[in-house]
């Protein structure tokens, strides 16, 4: 948790510079409020000779951010953000040995979160139209949280929660659709990964990515 206080503090530092010091180095600033859904990719559970996959039904999406145009490469904008996405578990998949899943329940409970802060970098492809395409990426820290619950055939289940901090990146792209100087409506896609695994009951888990599809505002000042 002290890594997300850290990233926060970064953030105010940031929005301060951008209205001090650094007006010389940096051009306009704006904010943004992005939300929609979030599609993870199988989280994988596995323990001495045994391995499965999870697969979650589709989640929420939020994120906000502050950013900054580079006075003299406004097509470059950075930015720090905090975001947070969740998704409900759905079902058990590739289930191994085979022989296991004549034990185990197909559908699960519980549900993946993620708690993250980024520092991102988008470039705006120059074009000519108020459909300004752009790419990005960024690195981070995330706080990761599961809580799952397998259940068996014979009544009994395997619960299981727990949470921990580790590196996140994510690429994506878009459009961003400029209403007026100041106001633009984005639309992007972005692939999110949190690394490392988490071992709970001797079970280790590994988070799968998770694909953000967002459609947000932007207001620049």
């Amino acid at each position: 948790m002290k890594k997300l206080t850290v990233c926060f503090l970064a953030m105010a530092f940031l929005f301060v510079s951008g209205t001090t010091f650094a007006q010389d180095f940096f051009a306009d600033h704006y904010v943004g409020l992005s939300l929609g859904g979030a599609i993870n990719t199988d989280w994988n559970a596995k323990r001495t000779g045994m391995e499965m996959d999870a697969t979650s039904k589709v989640g929420f999406a939020v994120s906000g951010a502050f950013g900054t145009k580079l006075a003299n490469h406004k097509n470059f904008r950075p930015e720090l953000a905090i975001g947070f996405h969740s998704s409900k578990l759905n079902e058990v998949k590739n289930i191994k040995p085979a022989a296991a899943a004549a034990f185990i329940e197909k559908k699960l409970d519980g549900a993946t979160k993620s708690f993250n802060c980024m520092a991102n970098a988008y470039y705006d492809i120059p074009v000519n139209s108020q459909f300004i395409p752009f790419v990005m990426a960024g690195i981070g820290m995330s706080r990761n949280n599961f809580d799952i619950t397998i259940k068996l055939k014979d009544g009994t289940k395997q619960a299981a929660k727990d949470n921990w901090t580790s590196f996140a990146f994510q690429v994506g792209g878009g459009v961003g659709i400029a209403i007026n100087k100041q106001l633009s409506v984005d639309l992007a896609a972005k692939y999110f990964k949190a690394t490392g695994d988490k071992t709970v009951q001797k079970i280790t888990y590994t988070p799968g990515a998770t694909i953000n599809a967002t459609a947000g505002i932007r207001y620049t000042f």
